[in-house]
């Protein structure tokens, strides 16, 4: 997506899709549709931050396929909605990283 229209996301609060894979050591836990909140929107990069583990994401742009809003935020709450990524997250016991959909773990 582009940066102007990820430029309101900042304070939202997001559920990723695909969903994150998490891994203890080298054994895969079960996937969780984990909360993560758009702590800032930069000029390349979007920061992520996953509200259960604290595990922080700098997602490029380009990754970010589309913005889904469940709850606008209207009322003066924060937006809340899915990401739609071309990348799958991993988060692992003290790093978060991503890959392209369709590569190989």
């Amino acid at each position: 997506m582009e940066t102007r229209q990820l430029q309101g996301l900042a304070g939202a609060h997001v559920r990723l899709r695909p969903t994150a894979r998490q891994f203890v050591g080298k054994v895969e836990a079960p996937r969780r549709d984990d909360e993560w909140r758009v702590e800032a929107v930069g000029e390349d990069a979007v920061r992520l931050r996953n509200e259960r583990s604290s595990h922080l994401l700098e997602l490029p742009h380009h990754c970010v396929v589309e913005w889904i809003c469940e709850h606008g935020g209207s009322d003066g709450a924060e937006p809340r909605g899915l990401l739609v990524l071309n990348v799958e997250v991993h988060l692992y016991d003290d790093a978060v990283d991503f890959v392209p959909l369709g590569s190989p773990s």
